[in-house]
């Protein structure tokens, strides 16, 4: 199940098996108030499906509307196949 660990008020981790079934529950949401940017390591991902490109979508919008931005680091290759795949990696930024 994938889980979003709180590492400061500006810094995440994503961590767990991101699928749609781990994230249909996932109620985090990182906090974009008050921040310019917000990171988020994608480093403990132990998998992950098209589920975490809806995800990273989800987070991207929730930033630009609170006009914060998004960072997201140590993206494991798959991830990054994925976001590919789906021509999101310059969106995501990874």
């Amino acid at each position: 199940m994938a889980t979003l660990e709180t590492i400061s008020s500006d810094n995440y981790a994503l961590v767990g098996d991101v699928s749609l079934s781990d994230i249909a529950g996932m109620s985090c949401m990182p906090e974009f108030t008050e921040v310019d940017e917000v990171t988020v390591s994608l480093a403990q991902v132990a998998s992950a499906d098209s589920a975490i490109a809806a995800l990273l979508l989800q987070w991207l919008r929730k930033a630009e509307a609170e006009g914060s931005a998004l960072k997201v680091t140590d993206c494991p290759d798959a991830v990054r196949l994925l976001l590919d795949l789906y021509d999101l990696e310059s969106i995501v930024g990874v």
